[in-house]
C-alpha cells in the first residue's frame, strides 16, 4: 500500500505543472500574419469589380505544434459577431508535410483592418511553404476579399500566388 502511494505522489508531482484540458495553452505566441495580393490581381482593380487588398497584417495567436493559428482582435484587425457573421479567420498549418514543409488552409472569415466601420477584407484557400523552428512562409491558392460596408460595394481576386508569411510579433 505504502508503494501504491508512493507512486502516485510521484505521479502528481510529475504532472503539478500540467494544465487541464480546457485551459489555454502556455506555448501559444503572437504571431505576425502578413499576406500579399497576387500581381494578376492589380488588372481586376476596376470600377466594376472593386478591389483594392495590397498587403496586410494581422496579428494571429497559435503555435507550430497545435497547427492552428487564430485573428487576435487588437489594433491591427477587428473580427466579432457585430462586424461579420461569418466564422473567426483561421490558418492552420499542417507540420507534417515534410521537414521544413507546411501545407494547410487559411479558413474564410472576414475582418476589418480598425474597426467595425468602414472596409473588410478575408483570405480563403490551401497554403504551401516552408518553415523553420520560428516562422513560415509561402503561398495562398484562392480568393482574397476587400469591401466598403457603407457603400455595399466588395471584390475578389483568385489566383495561385497570393504570398503569405507567419513571424513572432515583435
Amino acid at each position: 500500500m505504502r508503494a501504491l502511494i508512493a507512486r502516485i505522489v510521484a505521479v502528481a508531482a510529475l504532472c503539478s505543472g500540467c494544465s487541464s484540458p480546457s485551459a489555454p495553452s502556455s506555448s501559444e505566441t503572437t504571431y505576425e500574419l502578413r499576406i500579399t495580393e497576387s500581381p494578376s490581381c492589380a488588372a481586376q482593380a476596376t470600377p466594376g469589380n472593386f478591389f483594392l487588398f495590397g498587403t496586410k497584417t494581422v496579428h494571429v495567436k497559435g503555435s507550430f505544434s497545435a497547427g492552428t493559428f487564430l485573428l487576435v482582435d487588437d489594433s491591427l484587425a477587428v473580427f466579432g459577431s457585430q462586424c461579420s457573421s461569418t466564422s473567426r479567420p483561421e490558418l492552420r498549418l499542417d507540420v507534417t508535410a515534410g521537414p521544413g514543409a507546411v501545407a494547410g488552409r487559411m479558413d474564410g472569415g472576414v475582418w476589418s483592418p480598425s474597426s467595425c466601420i468602414g472596409s473588410y477584407v478575408g483570405a480563403q484557400g490551401t497554403v504551401s511553404g516552408t518553415r523553420d523552428a520560428a516562422s513560415a512562409s509561402g503561398l495562398l491558392n484562392r480568393q482574397l476579399v476587400s469591401g466598403i460596408f457603407a457603400l455595399n460595394s466588395a471584390g475578389s481576386c483568385s489566383a495561385i500566388d497570393h504570398t503569405w508569411s507567419l513571424k513572432p510579433a515583435s
